[in-house]
């Protein structure tokens, strides 16, 4: 009974810990997600040295959260969202504004899909 009690308190912890982790996800990837938003609009301003400075922000606390993002994320999405960053701010720099709203969306995207990546479903339980 006692082997019993601790599975399922262990299972709960699971479970918490999950959650806990999809909320704290939500919250960094949302974050980088609003300040990419906003380099994008600076960009299609043309205010390119804004959108510069607040997309290099945002890549570098992308990069600065190597830590949580090599234990939760695949590798694979990291790489990916890395290169979308990279992509955007070079066609920031070269002042590009039609090419920098297909790297806007291809970043936006690939932030949005590692949120939903995460999120539980009947899918991903069963």
């Amino acid at each position: 009974m006692n082997r019993e009690i601790c599975a399922y308190l262990l299972l709960l912890a699971l479970f918490l810990g999950s959650l806990y982790n999809i909320h704290v996800m939500d919250e960094k990837i949302g974050s980088l997600r609003a300040d990419v938003g906003k380099a994008y609009e600076s960009a299609q301003n043309s205010d390119f040295e804004d959108a510069e400075r607040q997309l290099r922000s945002a890549a570098d606390r992308w990069l600065g959260m190597d830590e949580y993002t090599h234990i939760f994320i695949r590798h694979t999405e990291i790489d990916s969202a890395t290169d979308a960053f990279f992509d955007m701010l070079s066609d920031i720099a070269s002042k590009d504004a039609e090419s920098a709203e297909g790297s806007y969306r291809k970043l936006d995207a690939h932030l949005k899909s590692l949120i939903t990546i995460e999120h539980l479903s009947f899918g991903s339980i069963f």
